[in-house]
């Protein structure tokens, strides 16, 4: 008798959990909590590439996964599109060495960090690298200019434990 009414309890709790969950989520109660408008801190990899901050309405893409190089790119509602690029790839400072107009160097620990304007006959180009990651953006006008370095300064040389990486678009 007494493991009849072991099970019967038993049921009935596990009844009364379902009941009670189920009601919490029909009043609009969710286990999670609800997203946050604001920046969201993404990897650029599922890997160690690091993070960065995307502000609300910006997406990124992973475009370019060879064996040892990655590229992606970031990209605004208004058409600012910041490339990145990761490992053995051509970097944009290296294509362009002539047509450097300014570039500065500061040791943060032991990053190296670059960051330079390259003039094109398209108009200028910033580039920021950190180590083996560079970004790069075609600037239009002030506002890109702002947007490129909220983005570089976002970076963190980590990849973050509970954020999402840049899902894949790879091109072939």
């Amino acid at each position: 008798m007494n493991r009849a009414r072991y099970i019967r309890v038993w049921l009935a709790i596990a009844l009364l959990m379902v009941v009670v969950g189920s009601s919490a989520t029909a009043f609009g109660q969710t286990a999670s909590p609800p997203a946050v408008n604001g920046p969201k801190r993404v990897n650029l990899y599922s890997h160690l590439l690091g993070s960065v901050e995307l502000p609300d309405g910006f997406s990124g893409y992973m475009t370019n996964d060879w064996m040892d190089a990655w590229a992606g790119h970031i990209e605004s509602p208004t058409g600012f599109k910041l490339i990145w690029r990761a490992g053995l790839v051509t970097k944009a400072l290296e294509d362009s060495k002539d047509k450097i107009e300014w570039i500065r160097e500061e040791k943060v620990g032991d990053l190296v960090i670059k960051r330079a304007s390259v003039k094109e006959a398209k108009g200028k180009t910033l580039v920021t690298s950190f180590g083996w990651l560079e970004f790069s953006a075609p600037i239009r006008n002030e506002d890109d200019e702002k947007t490129f370095t909220l983005l570089t300064e976002s970076y963190k040389k980590e990849k973050c434990v509970g954020c999402r990486s840049l899902p894949r678009r790879i091109k072939n």
